[in-house]
């Protein structure tokens, strides 16, 4: 009982969590199903983005953050991406795979999926738009 009281205090004292890596993001949301609710698109499907202040280029997919899960390597919420083929609304989002920076600074990006199964469609969106961008991320890594 004392435990549970803890992790309650602790929740409720706690605004956002500091996750240090990918592995230790997907542990949290996989421990804390109500975390990945918390999620903010910053650029929708059709938005342009730009990565490292390069060229703004068409998101083929929605792109945005967990607000209460900060990545340390920019102090802002874990970046992800939801497979084109996926509903931003859903309740049930999981990680299917991670696009890395070249120079391994840390602000990786989560790919999600609908009950965490993506298309070889999705896929090669995906692949397509970040192989345009090979001076600043790695290949597509697929769990």
């Amino acid at each position: 009982m004392k435990t549970l009281f803890e992790s309650w205090r602790q929740y409720l004292t706690e605004e956002e969590k500091s996750l240090d890596s990918y592995e230790n993001l997907i542990g949290y949301l996989n421990q804390n199903p109500e975390a990945n609710q918390n999620r903010n698109i910053d650029s929708p499907k059709g938005s342009t983005k730009a990565f490292k202040g390069g060229t703004q280029l068409e998101l083929p997919f929605d792109y945005g953050e967990w607000t209460d899960a900060v990545n340390p390597a920019d102090n802002m919420g874990w970046d992800f991406v939801i497979s084109p083929s996926s509903d931003s609304k859903s309740q049930n989002l999981k990680p299917v795979g991670i696009v890395k920076y070249v120079d391994g600074n840390g602000n990786d990006k989560v790919i999600i999926a609908d009950n965490g199964a993506i298309s070889e469609e999705d896929k090669k969106v995906i692949s397509d738009f970040f192989n345009q961008l090979k001076d600043i991320f790695k290949d597509v890594e697929w769990f």
